[in-house]
């Protein structure tokens, strides 16, 4: 019997890959179809600041009914003054942070005050300014990937899951091969994969089908698909990006997409509790690297 009280595997915990890729999306579907796509802000934002750098927190949601969900996926994106060069840190879910005088995991800040206390969250936890948010309703994933016609991989081994309580089967084949929306949600979804189970695993699988479905945006047979696209975006996205600002930074993503420089917030696992907990003097180099004189 199917444990219903557990929330569906492919509704908890989704990767949100493809929101790295709305700039790409924004930018083709202004330049293809000549259409307005800007999104409507759903909260007041303070406008870009040219000469700062542009932090924006990427987080995917599952929102259901009487459910507001978690923002278990978040992906911190930077825009410096470098044209050429846009950094993206995967923020695992479990990481430690404390919430009103509590040890929880980051997981947790959306649910306990939506996207308002997430982004307030990581500024304090990176001691960086307040990111920009932009969140996309997760049951889009298979959506968007079937418009596309799919995503070709090299898949570097078998993967093998069964959860009978979910009535869940993964069964991904070692090769060359186009991944269909349901494939590709599993593939990004795995977490225990024969070998590991945890979550730096799985977002290092994450980030390779990044780039994979980075190589599909730059087909020009793509490029066609862009209206509906946009459309399924628009139903699934919400920011608070002012819409000023929104094209201007699509256009910047759009021109370093080539220089993209994807990593994972440095830490270690608490054997105890499985908490990833965050190496400040490794991310305070992280935050060198980028240039100090900017932040």
């Amino acid at each position: 019997m199917k444990n219903s009280s557990r929330p569906n595997y492919m509704r908890r915990r989704l990767a949100l890959l493809v929101l790295l890729l709305l700039p790409v999306l924004i930018w083709y579907g202004f330049s293809y179809t000549k259409e307005s796509i800007t999104l409507q802000p759903e909260a007041e934002a303070p406008r870009v600041q040219k000469a700062e750098p542009v932090y924006i927190l990427l987080m995917g949601v599952d929102e259901r009914v009487n459910d507001k969900g978690r923002s278990d996926t978040m992906i911190l994106v930077r825009l410096g003054r470098d044209p050429e060069r846009v950094d993206a840190v995967s923020l695992p879910r479990d990481t430690r942070i404390t919430l009103k005088g509590k040890k929880v995991k980051l997981n947790a800040a959306y649910y306990t005050g939506g996207a308002e206390t997430a982004t307030t969250v990581v500024a304090d936890l990176l001691d960086i300014p307040r990111p920009y948010y932009v969140k996309v309703n997760l049951k889009s994933f298979e959506e968007i990937i079937d418009q596309l016609g799919g995503v070709e991989m090299e898949i570097d081994r078998d993967y093998y899951y069964e959860d009978p309580y979910q009535d869940l089967v993964i069964d991904i084949k070692a090769g060359q091969q186009v991944l269909d929306g349901a494939t590709a949600l599993k593939f990004v979804r795995l977490r225990y994969d024969g070998v590991t189970n945890d979550d730096i695993a799985r977002i290092q699988r994450q980030q390779q089908f990044i780039r994979a479905l980075q190589a599909k945006f730059k087909e020009p047979s793509s490029w066609s698909r862009i209206p509906s696209l946009i459309t399924t975006m628009r139903r699934n996205i919400a920011t608070n990006l002012p819409t000023d600002d929104q094209l201007p930074l699509a256009q910047a993503l759009f021109g370093a997409r080539s220089t993209l420089q994807m990593s994972t917030l440095p830490g270690t696992p608490d054997d105890a509790t499985g908490d990833w907990l965050l190496d400040l003097a490794k991310w305070n180099e992280v935050r060198e690297s980028w240039s100090p004189a900017e932040d």
